[in-house]
């Protein structure tokens, strides 16, 4: 298609935003017809959603899956679309978003993950979250890893992701918050949604952050955590208050 001007573009946008709010699904499609790249632009790709026509987003999100499927998007516009897809909770496409996980682009593996656990919260594919947690080269697709495994698996006391987190918990190599974002995890794998709300969910932030990872280590459960990391089957652990610091001893 030849090159045009910001103001034609901008011509295109305003109308299909037009036809978006006006709940006219077949100008709107009629538009994207003509004027595919209108959708480059994350407001008007979320447009259907965030205007409530879901007439219209079922329309748009049809005539995109080919072209998602066949991975017709640069990493921009390709995080939207994800994003687009979790929240019109369109489960048609989760395989293909399965398939982003591995995306050379951190931030479209982190949408493909974001998608699948907290909008989503499927299980299923529990097996590459274990793996990004391990291995991501990104803290913050570790970070969502760690809070999507327990999302996707709060109360189950799983033996195999609570050994994981355990482990990620206390290393002292990993990112602060990454072990922060592990530990949560562990504690909504092992422990009641009802008891969680009841507690506190960390120490007191502090403007030092040696300090604020001082503090952190000294209020976690270590024996919570030892136990967890060996899968042992126990009750509930107290609420984490003053524990002694065990192997996550700050540096």
């Amino acid at each position: 298609m030849a090159a045009i001007t910001w103001r034609e573009y901008g011509t295109r946008r305003r109308a299909y935003l037009k036809a978006v709010r006006a709940n006219d699904t077949k100008a709107a499609l009629r538009l994207l017809r003509r004027y595919p790249d209108v959708l480059k632009d994350a407001e008007a790709l979320l447009a259907p959603i965030y205007f409530g026509r879901p007439d219209v987003a079922k329309a748009v999100v049809d005539a995109l899956t080919v072209a998602f499927r066949r991975r017709e998007f640069y990493h921009g516009w390709l995080y939207e679309l994800i994003h687009w897809f979790g929240e019109a909770e369109y489960r048609e496409v989760e395989r293909d978003v399965v398939r982003f996980l591995s995306h050379p682009h951190h931030s479209v593996r982190y949408i493909a993950l974001n998608v699948l656990t907290l909008h989503w919260k499927t299980p299923e594919y529990r097996a590459v979250y274990e793996r990004m947690l391990r291995e991501d080269r990104h803290e913050y697709n570790r970070v969502l890893a760690a809070s999507g495994l327990g999302y996707v698996l709060a109360g189950t006391r799983d033996r195999r992701a609570s050994r994981l987190l355990a482990r990620v918990v206390g290393d002292r190599s990993e990112d602060q918050y990454v072990r922060e974002s592990a530990y949560r995890a562990l504690r909504d794998v092992n422990i009641s949604k009802r008891r969680r709300e009841r507690e506190v969910d960390g120490p007191p932030r502090r403007d030092d952050s040696a300090d604020e990872r001082k503090a952190w280590v000294a209020w976690v459960d270590w024996n919570f955590v030892a136990s967890a990391g060996r899968a042992v089957r126990t009750r509930d652990a107290k609420a984490p208050r003053g524990r002694r610091p065990g192997p996550g001893r700050a540096r």
